[in-house]
């Protein structure tokens, strides 16, 4: 997902009072400011949405558990570390990672399988 903002703080806006304003940004609805929100839901199946590739690590290591190959602390540093490699390569946001491994230690969490 991606938000992208324009600003027309010329006279050329009619709906801009003062074009010779100094407008800084900041968090008043008078300063130059630009916030995205969204919401999701989460599916009624009761799984999460996650990219296929991290999916597949995920399964591996849920499998890893169950078989006694890993341990929680050990599955939980491995998925940070897959993590981590997604945001150096740019193909999540540290939000976004942070927000997965949130959501994967409660749907995966030791209630369930003992791990994360």
């Amino acid at each position: 997902m991606e938000v992208t903002a324009h600003y027309d703080n010329s006279e050329n806006n009619p709906a801009n009072p003062n074009p010779n304003a100094r407008v800084r940004f900041g968090d008043q609805t008078n300063d130059e400011m630009m916030i995205g929100y969204f919401e999701f839901i989460k599916s009624s199946s009761g799984s999460i949405y996650m990219p296929e590739g991290l999916k597949k690590h995920v399964e591996a290591l849920v499998k890893q558990m169950k078989s006694k190959v890993i341990n929680q602390q050990q599955a939980g540093r491995m998925l940070l570390q897959y993590l981590m490699q997604e945001v150096r390569k740019g193909t999540m946001t540290r939000q976004e990672a942070t927000n997965y491994f949130q959501t994967i230690a409660e749907e995966y969490g030791e209630k369930k399988l003992n791990c994360f």
